[in-house]
């Protein structure tokens, strides 16, 4: 018994001390780009999306996240990067060596995250550097976060002269990360630039490289890797590697693969990594389970050859613009009439082309608006409750005026909304003192008389108490005072 009150003495001061205990998560919305912006004024905050956000023409510049993001099942698109963020992380190789690293993505760092239920469409991060890089469309680097119910369709390229890069569809580099009930449908493009030392080279439809646990997730890529030095490609993970005395089990389990691969390798030990779910999974450390590969198709060649989905060093493309119909997103579709390659940027939201048809509400019966697309017919109906008024403000409270003076009531309804905005004035005697319309009071007898300003719908009202100051007379031989 002692034990259980000095146990609940301490909950006690604990609740005392940390007023913020219990207290309910502080969630900022995201409905715009100037939104997703501010974030990295708050990286460890709470978040969540109530809008799809097209990103625009302009490049973003990836920022560090290390908090709470809930999508809300809505989408961000049209996102470009054509540059690392200003937040580095340490990466490795197949050799355990470790390299400051630049990342770019939405993201350029996710630490200790959550990010759910968000879509990335037409995520294009395209970056050209001499730094040891990675990128994905969610991060460059994600370390001990969590992806659930996530999406990206995306075009990532890295061009490179370093030693260790990698370029993933979801993340770049994973540390211990999880990823469930995610989906992929990415080009990759890794171009290695530097013909005379040989680099590490990562491609994967998750993660290019790194450790981290993959579950329930679809994946379907073109990949293509250009490497003078050694070659890790995945259809879900490029190389998969634990850091040394880690001891923990990891998986990947019920993954749909669909993997295209075209690579060279030019080393000086050929080894030339490549597999529909795992490139090199090291050790054996990450277990297979139940996976389905739907597609795999590998394109290995064995010199220099030029593997950019587009053949043509310049090529010229042809512009075709697809509208947007009530269920599919629109997009421009650019071909070059050389080499075929084509892809579809600037997308479009699915969009309704809705009329409405408005009941307005009475006191008696609710109303409605019935939206109903002129195209596809879809229709839902939105419920229009009637506003009761709730308090009428009357200005002023109290008069005092002479026989024949005037003055203006003001009256404002509450709420805002309410069905019936306008308001009546009604005088208690109206031989004594009169109120227009509009609310203008009149004088005509000394004494006290209220004006009562009603609710157009009769359910509350407010009072202004008139005071008469001088009669007719009074008025009369005031006035004949000041004329002699």
């Amino acid at each position: 018994m002692k034990k259980f009150f000095s146990c609940l003495i301490c909950i006690c001061l604990m609740l005392l001390l940390c007023p913020s205990v219990g207290a309910a998560e502080d969630v900022t919305s995201v409905a715009s780009r100037e939104d997703l912006e501010r974030i990295a004024e708050r990286p460890s905050g709470s978040y969540e999306l109530t809008a799809d956000i097209d990103m625009g023409a302009e490049d973003w510049q990836p920022i560090p996240f290390s908090g709470r993001l809930n999508g809300n099942g809505h989408t961000i698109y049209n996102l470009t990067v054509r540059a690392p963020g200003a937040d580095g992380a340490e990466t490795y190789d197949g050799n355990g060596k470790k390299y400051d690293t630049a990342l770019g993505g939405l993201f350029s760092t996710v630490t200790g995250a959550e990010i759910s239920d968000l879509h990335l469409k037409n995520a294009v991060v395209c970056v050209e550097t001499d730094r040891h890089c990675f990128l994905g469309a969610f991060a460059g680097c994600a370390a001990d976060s969590v992806f659930t119910n996530c999406t990206a369709d995306c075009r990532n390229r890295l061009t490179v002269s370093s030693v260790n890069a990698g370029v993933g569809g979801m993340t770049g580099f994973s540390l211990d990360c999880e990823f469930d009930s995610c989906g992929v449908d990415a080009e990759l493009v890794f171009t290695d630039v530097n013909t005379e030392t040989p680099c590490e080279s990562f491609l994967g439809g998750m993660y290019a490289c790194g450790y981290g646990n993959v579950k329930s997730c679809a994946v379907r890529i073109h990949g293509f890797a250009e490497v003078y030095g050694y070659a890790h490609n995945g259809g879900v993970i490029g190389m998969f590697r634990l850091p040394q005395r880690l001891k923990k089990s990891f998986a990947v389990r019920d993954t749909a693969v669909d993997a295209e691969i075209s690579f060279f390798e030019i080393a000086p030990s050929r080894r030339a990594y490549c597999d529909p779910l795992i490139g090199e999974n090291l050790a054996g450390a990450c277990h297979l389970y139940n996976n389905r590969v739907q597609n795999y198709q590998k394109n290995e060649f064995r010199t220099p050859v030029r593997l950019s989905p587009e053949q043509c060093e310049a090529p010229q493309y042809s512009e075709e613009i697809t509208p947007p119909t009530c269920t599919e997103w629109g997009y421009t579709t650019y071909t070059c009439p050389v080499c075929g390659y084509f892809y579809r940027d600037r997308y479009t939201p699915a969009a309704h082309d809705y009329t409405e048809m408005r009941i307005e509400p009475t006191r008696t019966k609710d109303g409605s608006v019935t939206y109903t697309c002129a195209v596809c017919h879809d229709s839902y109906t939105e419920i229009l409750p009637y506003i009761w008024a709730e308090r009428v403000e009357l200005t002023p409270e109290t008069l005092n005026l002479p026989f024949l003076g005037q003055a203006q009531l003001s009256a404002a309804v509450f709420p805002k909304n309410v069905a019936e905005p306008g308001v009546t004035y009604s005088s208690a005697d109206a031989s004594a003192v009169t109120v227009s319309p509009d609310g203008i009071v009149t004088a005509f007898k000394k004494g006290t008389v209220v004006i009562t300003c009603k609710s157009a719908d009769e359910r509350v009202k407010s009072v202004c108490v008139v005071t008469v100051t001088s009669s007719a007379w009074e008025w009369f031989c005031n006035g004949f005072r000041k004329i002699g």
